[in-house]
C-alpha cells in the first residue's frame, strides 16, 4: 500500500481510505462508499504549515456505523500526507 492509502478494518469489512485532490476516499474493497472533503483555508505561501478544514462527510450506511473512527483515521491520513493542520466541520449555531 502506498503513502496516499491507509487500510482500516471495521466490523463492516476492510475499507481503504485513498488520497484524492482535497479528499479522502473511502473504499469498501472496490467500491467507493464515501469520501471526507477537505478545503483550504489561507494562503498556500505561507512559511506556516497549510491550515484545511473539513468541509463535508459523505458516507454509505454500509460503513455509517463506523463514522467517528473512519473520520479520525481520514483526518490523520490528510494532515499526514499533506503536513497540514486540520480542523474539523464548522458546526451552525444552534
Amino acid at each position: 500500500m502506498s503513502a496516499r492509502e491507509r487500510p482500516l478494518d471495521l466490523q463492516a469489512g476492510s475499507v481503504t481510505l485513498r488520497m484524492g485532490l482535497h479528499e479522502v476516499q473511502v473504499l469498501l474493497g472496490v467500491e467507493l462508499v464515501g469520501h471526507l472533503r477537505f478545503r483550504a483555508l489561507g494562503s498556500a505561501n505561507s512559511d506556516e504549515a497549510p491550515l484545511y478544514r473539513l468541509q463535508e462527510i459523505q458516507l454509505n450506511d454500509a460503513v455509517a456505523a463506523h463514522r467517528d473512527e473512519i473520520i479520525q483515521q481520514a483526518t490523520d491520513l490528510f494532515a499526514q500526507y499533506t503536513g497540514a493542520r486540520v480542523i474539523g466541520l464548522k458546526r451552525p449555531p444552534v
